[in-house]
């Protein structure tokens, strides 16, 4: 009992200064000109405050759960460092590890350098021309997994007063209704998402609204509308694929891109080397004995 008794004296504290983060005192620990808060210590490596704060996320969490997550990281962090000196000083020889992480250190920096070489020399030779001809001679790559549409989605109170001028405008999604519709929405409390410009999984939308929306009601150029008790949503559809139709080119555009880098990687990392090993040669910045 008096052991976890001393837990909660040493990590209550702390999780108050982790998650009250709108008290005024708590934001004291976090000012520049502070020292730095310990909170472990395994030889000359310290764990502080600020680091916990970074690392771990206490949304959804309630007090209990939160206190735990703290605890854990704390014990997790003594525990990896105390096993890293012990490891160290009972394993002896340790020259293969550290061969080894070089080696993993100097193909990761390779790699990143010729991932970045790939997006910079191949993505700009990419036209919007050989883009649309892959896409025209590749339909059957390009399919829906699932419906998208562009339109607007209002979810207001069913009580609200201004609910019928905001159905007619919903009507028409000219540039002046749409502002009207934002600054109607502020006033009567209504969720109001934009994207007639650009194409949204159905999934997403129907995250958004609270009641069940139906895609055999949707067409395009038409408003649907959804009422209970409580909420009334508006579904303004502008243009709308089912699930199997071709992909709109412009939502397809990202995989296009992704998809003609990849067949002309390998080729342009091949002939990269070579010119980088004959130049190499050449300048005298490598040399071969055989």
């Amino acid at each position: 009992m008096v052991k976890k008794y001393k837990w909660f004296v040493v990590v209550f504290p702390l999780w108050l200064m982790l998650v009250s983060c709108d008290a005024d005192i708590n934001w004291r620990f976090w000012e520049k000109d502070e020292p730095k808060n310990v909170i472990a210590v395994v030889g000359e490596q310290s764990l502080y405050l600020e680091d916990i704060k970074k690392s771990l996320n206490f949304e959804g969490l309630d007090d209990g759960d939160s206190l735990l997550m703290v605890d854990n990281f704390i014990k997790d962090w003594i525990v990896s460092r105390l096993l890293y000196d012990k490891a160290t000083a009972e394993l002896g020889n340790l020259h293969y590890v550290d061969s080894l992480v070089e080696n993993y250190r100097r193909s990761l920096v390779a790699y990143e350098y010729e991932l970045q070489l790939v997006n910079e020399h191949l993505g700009d030779k990419l036209s919007e021309e050989k883009m649309k001809e892959f896409y025209k001679e590749n339909p059957q790559v390009f399919g829906l997994t699932e419906s998208l549409m562009k339109g607007m989605l209002l979810v207001a109170y069913s009580n609200a007063p201004d609910l019928h001028v905001l159905e007619s405008l919903m009507l028409n999604p000219s540039e002046d209704n749409i502002d009207l519709i934002a600054s109607l929405s502020v006033k009567n409390a209504a969720k109001f998402d934009y994207f007639v410009d650009s194409w949204v999984p159905i999934s997403e939308v129907k995250k958004n609204s609270p009641l069940m929306i139906t895609e055999k009601k949707l067409q395009n150029g038409k408003l649907c509308t959804l009422a209970d008790s409580v909420h009334t949503v508006f579904l303004f559809v502008n243009e709308y694929k089912e699930a199997g139709d071709l992909q709109p080119y412009e939502y397809a555009k990202n995989r296009i891109r992704s998809i003609l880098m990849e067949q002309n990687k390998n080729e342009f990392l091949l002939n990269f080397r070579r010119n980088l090993y004959e130049s190499g040669i050449k300048k005298g910045d490598a040399k071969r004995f055989n």
